[in-house]
């Protein structure tokens, strides 16, 4: 004898099972899960985020104006004037807000050296604990004029295995690279000579100053990418003999001139590639060719941290510019140690 079944409908659930449903029962079924609570709550967070950032730094109210005003439609607004899980970067001028216990910032869920999670874990077999703290404590309990440890990071196989700062500094704190710099402008420059955009052993290809009726008969057209770079450009010297202060680089550092015309107003007092010389427009007139390469402000102005910085972690990190937006990647540059 046979016998005729209901129809029965295929069901796909989420994680791959099938299920048979008679098809008189699917009148009862409901999508009561909101599939995009997760979206909704991201972009709530990123709403109130924007509302707060341009309150505060765009309109110039306080924080008691923004939640009172900017903020009045929000149904649930994340936090008070007095505080909660936001975040608002003063000196960059930007507001992060999170949710406590649900929704931590991406830094603290990525792992060093992308993001800022740094796991606990038991120091290696082959490291002398005892040994490794009498070196930080050396490093850091013997300040001289020449030296004061503000912070200082041991990485060991790729994690951070000891970590340490100084009274009033913390993993957030940038400060001043000096002439460390140099060796990221350098990393950039070498990146587009990769690119074949710019040529090591070639001129660098711009005018110098003061301006001249015949500049194709300049002789320091004759100064490559490379003597820029290994500070070797015979150009004269005015950052020795105590000057870096007075005539110098100290001008566009601290005085407001332009680093770039600084740069190329210097005479030529030896052959290009015969003597070494510690200069830092050395440095800033290969940063100007690379400026000139890259074409565009834009791109120029974005080119650090979309070719370099973004993609090794170095989120923190700051590139100071002159007045006039060029980069003074001889020394101003602001990181963190995690950096």
């Amino acid at each position: 004898m046979m016998r005729i079944l209901p129809r029965m409908i295929l069901a796909t659930a989420a994680l791959g099972c099938f299920v048979l449903l008679p098809e008189a029962a699917m009148a009862q079924q409901e999508r009561s899960y909101d599939y995009w609570q997760h979206q909704r709550e991201m972009i709530k967070r990123g709403q109130q985020a924007v509302f707060m950032c341009n309150g505060l730094f765009t309109s110039k109210r306080t924080i008691e104006q923004v939640y009172e005003r900017e903020l009045a439609f929000f149904p649930d607004p994340i936090g008070t004037p007095e505080g909660g899980d936001y975040h608002v970067a003063w000196d960059e001028q930007g507001v992060e807000v999170g949710a406590a216990g649900q929704v931590p910032t991406m830094r603290s869920q990525i792992p060093w050296p992308d993001g800022d999670l740094v796991e606990d874990k038991a120091l290696p077999a082959e490291i002398d604990a005892a040994a490794l703290q009498r070196a930080s404590d050396w490093a850091f309990d013997r300040p001289t004029p020449e030296q004061s440890t503000i912070s200082l990071l041991v990485v060991y196989r790729g994690d951070i295995i000891h970590e340490r700062y100084a009274d009033g500094f913390d993993m957030t704190t940038r400060t001043r690279t000096w002439s460390t710099a140099k060796s990221i402008a350098a990393t950039l420059i070498g990146m587009l000579v990769d690119e074949g955009r710019l040529e090591l052993d070639g001129p660098l290809g711009f005018e110098w100053l003061p301006e001249t009726s015949s500049p194709e008969t300049d002789p320091r057209n004759a100064i490559t990418l490379r003597h820029a770079l290994n500070m070797s450009t015979g150009l004269q010297s005015i950052d020795n003999n105590r000057m870096e202060y007075a005539t110098g680089s100290g001008m566009s550092y601290w005085a407001g001139d332009s680093s770039v015309e600084d740069a190329r107003e210097r005479g030529l007092i030896r052959e290009p590639g015969t003597r070494w010389d510690y200069e830092n427009y050395d440095t800033l007139l290969a940063v100007y060719a690379m400026k000139r390469a890259l074409g565009g402000e834009r791109e120029y102005a974005e080119f650090p941290r979309k070719a370099l910085l973004d993609k090794i972690g170095m989120r923190n990190t700051l590139v100071s510019t002159d007045r006039f937006g060029d980069f003074v990647l001889s020394s101003q540059v602001y990181t963190n140690a995690r950096d």
